[in-house]
């Protein structure tokens, strides 16, 4: 969300983020009303909207909060059109009376729950029923009601089977991020003797290939110079209400981060050479959710190591390396011919880090919202 507000602002502009702090799992404490407060965000207006901080009740209210803020705001400041990132019900509904007043709106499906996966599945990453069936209805409210929308994937729209004159009013976005990186950091591989560093971050789950990078790990490990090679980098939770994996590895070499803030995060990505979004092409989210992390990688820099989910198909093979078959054993082989062929693998990772600066930079990102929004008001 913020890095769309950072597009259009570098567009010329001017964009004011809302954000609504409620769900139905907040536990009753002492402080029962929450004041709202603004701030400023990477030079962006950010507002967390007040909340009232009982169980159930101040979810039902959040609506109520948001739709009297848009209003204010369109009597205050004008806007031209509404951003909606994500569906929550909260926002399906307080879109409603801006529609009516004529503010444009535009849809951004960030992702699409998948309801099967609720139900006769035993996966960590199992979706909770209500949530999954509240964000799919309220999907479906905001595809109607808006006049355009922004997905970070074509297969995303295909799957929700969008109406022709709907998709005609569909941007595509599937990497948005500030490119900051003017040389791939394993590019320094070539001409130094030091160990590969290899960054797994996000979910530590089956359905996000977790399990394939443990395997690889333990079969690079049989060989006698694993440690002075490869040095491994993970960071994310597991399940809701685990911070830590159920399985780790306790080689030296592979070090276990946790949760991390944005600054330490910054500075671990900027450190390594390969980036890995493991997101399982024969998982349940293959057509609807796409690693965003995979451009904030090119972004970055960074060798992308992923698979055939999203829009990543664009990628292959000159500015990124598809991973395939799924299997530990395949991404074991694949890790250890980097170092052998350094050269190979700076090629795709300086053409990936091309691709991002001309196609997924805030810049490139802005003047293609810019021109949805224009056409969107038009």
């Amino acid at each position: 969300m913020l890095r769309l507000a950072k597009a259009l602002a570098d567009s010329n502009h001017s964009v004011h983020v809302a954000t609504t702090g409620i769900c139905l799992a907040v536990k009753l404490t002492q402080n029962l009303f929450h004041r709202g407060k603004s701030m400023r965000i990477d030079g962006i207006s950010v507002t967390a909207l007040p909340a009232l901080g009982i169980p159930l009740l101040g979810y039902l209210l959040e609506p109520l909060i948001l739709t009297l803020w848009l209003l204010k705001q369109m009597l205050k400041d004008r806007p031209i059109a509404i951003v909606v990132y994500n569906a929550t019900p909260a926002a399906a509904i307080a879109v409603l009376a801006p529609v009516l007043f004529g503010l444009k709106v535009v849809y951004e499906i960030e992702d699409v729950p998948v309801l099967k996966a609720t139900a006769g599945s035993s996966r960590a990453e199992r979706p909770r029923f209500f949530r999954n069936l509240s964000w799919l209805i309220a999907s479906r409210v905001l595809i109607n009601v808006a006049h355009s929308f922004i997905a970070p994937s074509s297969r995303l729209v295909t799957k929700l089977g969008l109406s022709p004159n709907a998709r005609k009013r569909t941007l595509v976005i599937p990497g948005c991020m500030d490119v900051t990186a003017t040389i791939p950091s394993i590019a320094s591989l070539a001409v130094e003797k030091r160990p590969l560093r290899i960054l797994f971050c996000g979910k530590l789950e089956a359905e996000h290939g977790y399990d394939l990078l443990l395997e690889a790990i333990e079969l690079l490990a049989r060989e006698p110079d694993f440690e002075q090679r490869f040095e491994f980098h993970v960071c994310g939770s597991s399940q809701a209400g685990h911070r830590h994996p159920e399985r780790v590895l306790t080689p030296p070499n592979v070090q276990y981060h946790g949760f991390v803030s944005n600054d330490t995060y910054r500075q671990l990505l900027e450190s390594c050479d390969v980036g890995l979004a493991l997101q399982k092409a024969s998982g349940t989210y293959r057509d609807s959710k796409t690693p965003s992390k995979a451009y904030e990688f090119l972004g970055s820099g960074k060798l992308l190591v992923a698979t055939l989910v999203g829009d990543l198909s664009e990628l292959f093979p000159h500015a990124a390396v598809l991973f395939e078959p799924e299997s530990g054993e395949a991404l074991a082989r694949l890790l250890d011919a980097i170092p052998r062929n350094p050269h190979y693998f700076i090629q795709i990772a300086e053409t990936g880090l091309c691709l991002a600066r001309e196609r997924y930079s805030l810049r490139a990102s802005g003047r293609s919202l810019s021109s949805l929004i224009q056409n969107t008001c038009a």
